[in-house]
This record gives structure tokens, C-alpha cells and sequence, in this order.
């Protein structure tokens, strides 16, 4: 029975440097006309663990499923921010703390299968049997 299940782990490092038209504070006024502030163009690192586990099988109903799989994940993401504050806490720009958050992303249990594949000339006879 332990040959039919497979346990899986990964880690995941990402390191992305800023895009040259973003600034987290502008330079000047109506800068923003040439430079962008949005999260996803700040610089940022992130570190992902996860699990997984999948288990196969091959039932003998329904007849047309060959095998299965019934699969679980769990991945736990941290992002960290070089250059992008949280201003929604508030205060001076240089007071205020670089924003960061933690992401759970689990998947329940979710089944897969892969149909039979029959030989055509089953097929064929099948579609020329007349019952009656």
C-alpha cells in the first residue's frame, strides 16, 4: 500500500528587484504622470515551504475511470518588501515600517482520474450491436 502513495516537499526562494519607473515616495509633485507606485513593481523577496501528499488508486467502479489520485497540499508563503511601506499605520514616511505578509494556501482533498481508453474496434463493435 505504501507504494501507492507519493509525499512531496518544496521550497521556493524569489527575488525580484524594483521596475526602473516605480518610486515609493515621488520626487517631485505630478511625478506620478512617469512613475508607478504599486506593490507588485516594488523590490521584494519571498520564501514559499510546502507539503503535498497523493495518493493512487484504481477502482473498479465506475469502469471507465483507469486510475485516480486523491491529492493534499499545504504551502506557507512569507513576503517581505525592500522598498515599499505600509502607510496605512500611519505617520511620517521614514517612521512608517516596510509592508510584509504571510500567505496559507492549503487544497483540500481533490481527486483526479484518467478515463480508459478502449481499442477502436471495441468501440466500433459496440456501435453496430443492434440489441433487438
Amino acid at each position: 500500500m505504501l507504494g501507492d502513495w507519493t509525499l512531496n516537499a518544496n521550497v521556493r526562494y524569489y527575488r525580484q528587484n524594483a521596475a526602473t519607473f516605480y518610486a515609493d515616495l515621488f520626487p517631485y509633485e505630478d511625478s506620478q504622470n512617469f512613475i508607478a507606485r504599486d506593490r507588485e513593481l516594488a523590490q521584494y523577496n519571498d520564501l514559499t515551504f510546502g507539503l503535498g501528499a497523493s495518493w493512487l488508486f484504481h477502482p473498479s467502479w465506475p469502469h471507465w475511470i483507469e486510475k485516480g489520485t486523491l491529492n493534499l497540499a499545504y504551502d506557507r508563503m512569507h513576503i517581505v518588501y525592500g522598498d515599499f511601506h505600509n502607510y496605512a499605520v500611519g505617520g511620517l514616511p521614514m517612521g512608517v515600517p516596510l509592508y510584509a505578509y504571510g500567505a496559507i494556501s492549503h487544497s483540500s482533498l481533490f481527486p483526479s482520474g484518467t478515463e480508459r481508453s478502449f481499442p477502436p474496434c471495441i468501440l466500433a463493435a459496440e456501435a453496430s450491436h443492434d440489441p433487438t
